[in-house]
């Protein structure tokens, strides 16, 4: 387990900040444990999408990184800057019997 970051955030302060901004944008619970990053198995190939990471490919997002993974009930909401960070919507991932969850320590 990672401790708890925000892609180009300098303090912990200034993450803690982004996030709960990404919370609140999203209109969504502040959760008791943050995200590291989800993965599951689609069509025989690994999905995962990781805070600090690029969107994978297929999603056709570029390389914009990951900066906040938010569970709301079974649904996962993977936001970049562009996609449910700062603006736009986040890409949405639907509860799955083979999805894992890493939590930051």
């Amino acid at each position: 387990m990672a401790k708890f970051f925000i892609p180009a955030a300098e303090t912990p302060e200034q993450a803690e900040s982004i996030y709960l901004a990404i919370v609140q944008f999203n209109q969504v619970d502040l959760p008791d444990q943050r995200i590291e990053g989800i993965s599951w198995t689609e069509s025989g190939e690994a999905v995962e999408f990781a805070v600090g990471k690029p969107f994978p490919a297929s999603y056709g997002i570029g390389h914009e990184p990951v900066m906040a993974i938010l569970e709301a009930g079974s649904t996962f909401l993977v936001c970049s800057a562009s996609r449910g960070g700062l603006w736009g919507q986040p890409v949405v991932v639907q509860g799955r019997s083979d999805l894992s969850v890493a939590r930051f320590s």
